[in-house]
């Protein structure tokens, strides 16, 4: 679980979109569906990486030291029972198993689903403003559409379990 509390939020611009892993797992074929069910991908903070660290020798440690963690593409979720698809722009690299462009392809077709209008919400903040959502079905992204206004969150995150099938 995360909560995001909105301190300062601009006038224009600085949304926040989250997208349903539920929704987007149940848009896909049937077809599609079979095929992801039993694979694994590996998950790094690669990107992410290379946008913080800005010394290249502390940046080549940390990448080599973390090499990523495997998690299942589709999970269910714990209370529910209902599949989610559990990949992201952010952080899913690679999928197991599967020849590279093979991979490429699906993981990119499967990132995409996330940027879908019908498996999103999106929410305008105003100072006070709280957010809440499951961090195992439920991604987010800022929209960097405020220029140089201030904006300042707050988020606590819960530890949870780690995904299954």
């Amino acid at each position: 679980m995360s909560v995001l509390r909105s301190v300062i939020a601009p006038d224009l611009g600085g949304d926040t979109v989250w997208s349903s892993g539920v929704s987007a797992y149940e848009g896909l074929s049937q077809e599609v569906k079979d095929r992801i069910d039993t694979l694994t991908a590996i998950h790094r903070p690669n990107s992410k990486a290379y946008k913080l660290i800005t010394d290249k020798a502390d940046l080549d440690d940390y990448l080599g030291r973390y090499n990523g963690v495997r998690h299942p593409v589709v999970i269910t979720h714990p209370f529910s029972g209902r599949k989610v698809l559990y990949v992201n722009e952010g952080f899913t690299e690679e999928l197991v198993g599967l020849p590279e462009g093979e991979g490429r392809e699906l993981l990119d077709y499967l990132k995409h689903r996330f940027s879908q209008p019908e498996h999103q919400v999106r929410l305008k903040w105003r100072p006070g403003t709280i957010a809440i959502w499951d961090n195992r079905a439920v991604q987010h992204k800022g929209v960097a559409d405020y220029g140089n206004a201030q904006r300042q969150l707050v988020r606590v995150v819960a530890a949870g379990e780690r995904p299954s099938r």
